[in-house]
């Protein structure tokens, strides 16, 4: 298999997406995103790596699409399980993504999925993400498997890198996905 190349990517122009928890990971009263999940460790390592590197930082949070960590949110379930979830997810994700990240102001999103039905929640953000011309590199495990390493993933991005040397740092690097925008 050949390695492909990646980056270089400019820091500001790098998105920090973490996936969001399950109700057990979430506060029991309404706050902000980025400090309602308490019990989704990944989210707060994300977050802290987008404040270290100078990255944008947001979150998949189910039913609100992706959200910017300031924005308040309530308990949820974790839907997805059913097609009218599935429709309404996608349905928020139309139409957060280009209101976030869109419009040319990104290149990438890093997406560490620690929890979430992540291979459904990837499809859904492809065509997104390949329609707002932003490339989409995706790991992690619950339980923060990898999340102490997204500031060495970011960092490889912005001096460029490939593929394998990227699956060379990680932990689980079977996680590791790469899908490029058409260009």
């Amino acid at each position: 298999m050949c390695d492909i190349p990646l980056g270089p990517y400019q820091r500001d122009r790098i998105v920090l997406c973490s996936g969001d928890g399950s109700p057990k990971t979430q506060r029991t009263v309404p706050c902000e995103a980025d400090h309602f999940f308490p019990g989704a460790k990944w989210v707060g390592a994300t977050r802290n790596s987008a404040e270290r590197l100078g990255c944008r930082f947001v979150i998949f949070a189910g039913p609100y699409g992706l959200v910017n960590p300031w924005k308040v949110i309530d308990r949820y379930d974790v839907p997805g399980h059913t097609e009218e979830e599935q429709i309404m997810i996608r349905e928020r994700l139309n139409q957060t993504i280009p209101q976030l990240i869109g419009e040319n102001r990104y290149d990438v999103v890093i997406f560490y999925a620690g929890a979430n039905p992540r291979d459904m929640i990837i499809e859904m953000m492809r065509p997104i993400l390949e329609h707002n011309n932003i490339d989409l590199i995706t790991f992690g495990k619950p339980n923060t498997g990898d999340s102490g390493k997204l500031d060495n993933v970011a960092e490889l991005l912005i001096q460029g890198t490939t593929l394998n040397e990227l699956r060379e740092i990680l932990k689980f690097p079977q996680r590791l996905e790469y899908f490029r925008h058409r260009r």
